[in-house]
């Protein structure tokens, strides 16, 4: 009788102290015989294979012509084998040598959870379901620019002295020229008492004179209200 090949994916153990006639001849399948040459583990990651979960890799596909022997086939769980399919030898120890020691069986690769949706504030106080927040529509408007009028006299005597550096060659020369001119930068809100403080302002800090009813500006500060 031929000894079994190993296509019939079979050996046969003698017991020992038996006739080789009358030996009892155990069948172990390839998948149990690679088992137990690995030690129950994968032969790619190492891990302890659940039962159930062994099969048999072909390392060189069968479909490119790999043989169904110890030479060419490993156990290793359900999992990998699907991954490899007929890829290339080559292609399946890049697949391992890609996680640089850390090959795992994808089967035991924990399974994200989908983040949980916030949970929306109940304000009502009531068991009863929360209301979504609405987005509020409120926006902050800029505070609008206000051109504020000077309201007191220093600020004014400012003002208005500014404007006469504006307009050397136009500067009232008689006081009721001047008071209409002061009356119109300020929008004709000067009071006669406002108007009175003021024209005694700017002739004490000799911005201008006033003789009667003429108005005149000394060489000095007619220079500096000129630069």
């Amino acid at each position: 009788m031929p000894p079994p090949s190993r296509e019939n994916y079979t050996i046969v153990l003698l017991v020992p102290g038996r006739n080789k006639t009358n030996a009892s001849a155990t069948m172990i399948k390839l998948l149990d015989r690679l088992l137990f040459m690995q030690g129950n583990r994968c032969f790619f990651c190492g891990d302890s294979i659940p039962d159930g979960e062994a099969s048999v890799e072909h390392l060189v596909a069968s479909s490119k012509g790999g043989a169904r022997d110890d030479e060419n086939c490993v156990a290793c769980c359900r999992t990998i084998n699907a991954v490899f399919g007929s890829l290339s030898i080559k292609a399946k120890l890049q697949i391992v040598l890609n996680h640089r020691g850390q090959f795992k069986c994808p089967r035991s690769q924990p399974q994200l959870k989908p983040a949980a949706k916030p949970v929306s504030e109940n304000t009502t106080g009531d068991a009863g379901p929360a209301t979504p927040n609405k987005p509020s529509t409120t926006t902050n408007k800029p505070a609008a620019a206000t051109n504020k009028p000077a309201t007191t006299t220093e600020a004014r005597a400012t003002t208005a002295i500014a404007n006469l550096q504006k307009r050397p060659n136009n500067r009232p020369r008689t006081l009721a020229a001047l008071k209409n001119s002061l009356n119109s930068l300020f929008g004709k809100a000067l009071s006669e008492q406002d108007m009175t403080s003021l024209l005694k302002c700017l002739q004490t800090a000799r911005v201008l004179e006033i003789t009667d009813t003429k108005v005149s500006y000394p060489a000095a500060v007619n220079a500096s209200l000129n630069t």
